[in-house]
């Protein structure tokens, strides 16, 4: 259905991943961290299944829930990459298939003259190590610069 109604799948890994890993220190119910498990898993097929058929797929954290704070969304790269996306793939969904989404990648989501110029910069090459995208080091939003 994906495919044939050219709809975009937001993974946001990082939702059921948080529930089973913080929810005994939530204070969570058991069944509600069995349910995040079984949907975990299930996702994780999913996922692969839709990365295999060509499913477009977009970037997403539902940042700012219980245990899944703001600044961290360079853990959800992590998760999908775990779950069978290429490093590229995955910063890929966060740039240009967002932009696209939005129906907006004529005015950002590359990096291009006359484009927005909003830029992230990490310490380290994601491509070749995604836990490069927990650290930021650099960001520019509209052409100014917020943190060096």
């Amino acid at each position: 259905l994906f495919l044939e109604h050219g709809t975009y799948h937001t993974p946001t890994i990082i939702a059921a991943e948080r529930i089973i890993t913080c929810g005994p220190e939530m204070g969570l119910q058991g069944w509600m961290i069995d349910k995040a498990k079984q949907v975990y898993e299930r996702h994780e097929w999913g996922i692969r299944e839709g990365l295999r058929l060509g499913v477009k797929h977009t970037f997403g954290t539902d940042s700012g829930t219980p245990s899944n704070f703001h600044g961290k969304q360079g853990y959800e790269f992590e998760l999908m990459c775990k779950f069978g996306f290429t490093p590229v793939q995955a910063l890929t969904a966060a740039t240009k298939t967002n932009a696209e989404l939005l129906s907006s990648f004529d005015r950002f989501g590359s990096v291009d003259a006359g484009k927005l110029a909003d830029i992230a910069a990490f310490d380290g090459d994601p491509t070749l190590d995604i836990t490069a995208m927990k650290n930021c080091c650099f960001v520019m939003k509209e052409g100014t610069v917020y943190k060096k």
